[in-house]
């Protein structure tokens, strides 16, 4: 494959928020079919690497990325 799984997940997971920027993590768990706990952790590794962002509140916000 040209991605690695880790880099692919996080291709899906960014593709899927642009789509959606409202899309919860457990959406995105059931729309990937990974586990909830798998799907929190690459977003935290995304957020922390500036690819993704959430804008607002928890409950209300929405996420933005950033290429």
């Amino acid at each position: 494959p040209f991605f690695s799984a880790d880099e692919s997940l996080g291709f899906q997971i960014k593709a899927n928020l642009q789509a959606d920027p409202f899309v919860t993590s457990r959406e995105l768990s059931e729309i990937l079919n990974i586990p909830l706990r798998t799907i929190e952790r690459k977003m935290k590794a995304l957020r922390e690497a500036g690819q993704i962002r959430r804008v607002g509140a928890a409950k209300n916000g929405h996420w933005e990325v950033n290429e």
